[in-house]
């Protein structure tokens, strides 16, 4: 039954609780090594108006910050401009929230 499927780590559909689970937990265990600022640079300043390299946005899912300069940077984004709707800083994270807003939902 589905009590034992495992997700492979992609997008291809809702995870089970307990995979959502184990990614919740090693998210969090992630998020008690970051101090604040940027996850990137580990930097603090951010850029009040405007868009810019030093923008910070912030995962709607672990709630780390990314400057969007340093997004760009290491390859994990190159924004534009500020995304409408949830941003999320990964794959994984973006699982995370579809998956709780389907159990909301259900």
């Amino acid at each position: 039954g589905e009590a034992g499927a495992h997700s492979g780590g992609g997008a291809a559909g809702p995870m089970s609780p307990e995979g959502l689970l184990t990614r919740c937990r090693r998210i969090a265990a992630d998020l008690d090594i970051v101090q604040g600022g940027c996850v990137l640079c580990r930097a603090w300043d951010f850029e009040l108006e405007g868009f810019a390299p030093r923008t910070v946005m912030v995962c709607e899912q672990c709630e780390r910050e990314f400057h969007v300069g340093c997004l760009r940077r290491y390859g994990r984004a190159d924004l534009k401009a500020l995304p409408e709707g949830d941003w999320h800083c990964s794959p994984e994270c973006a699982a995370i929230g579809r998956t709780l807003g389907e159990q909301i939902s259900a």
